[in-house]
């Protein structure tokens, strides 16, 4: 199920700003630092973590984490790894982590520029 726009606007507060959300997904951290509900947001500059509420899932409270958008997700049985953390997304979501891998690939899989400035 798609997060709402309410969500969306919630976690755009947190991001810095001029940071676009280009894709927005529910994770459930495991092992260490215990179970948090976080919301994995996938900008232009970077990949942010964003703490939730305690029993308000998709309510985010504060900026867990972030990463380079140079960072994989590459989700694995529902599970992604940034940087010592596990998390779980549910199957849906899935797709959604895998289609933000695929964008980062095709900038990286650009030629160089055969006429660069000089």
């Amino acid at each position: 199920m798609a997060l709402s726009s309410e969500v969306r606007q919630l976690c755009k507060a947190l991001l810095p700003p001029g940071e676009q959300i280009e894709y927005l997904f529910p994770a459930l951290s495991v092992g260490r630092p215990g179970m948090i509900s976080l919301l994995v947001v996938v900008g232009a500059s970077g990949v942010t973590l964003l703490a939730c509420k305690f029993f308000q899932r998709h309510v985010p409270e504060s900026v867990w984490a972030r990463f380079p958008r140079s960072v994989r997700l590459s989700p694995t049985a529902g599970v992604i790894e940034l940087g010592t953390m596990r998390l779980e997304i549910d199957e849906e979501y899935v797709p959604v982590a895998r289609a933000a891998d695929a964008e980062l690939a095709d900038r990286d899989w650009l030629p160089p520029d055969p006429l660069p400035d000089l």
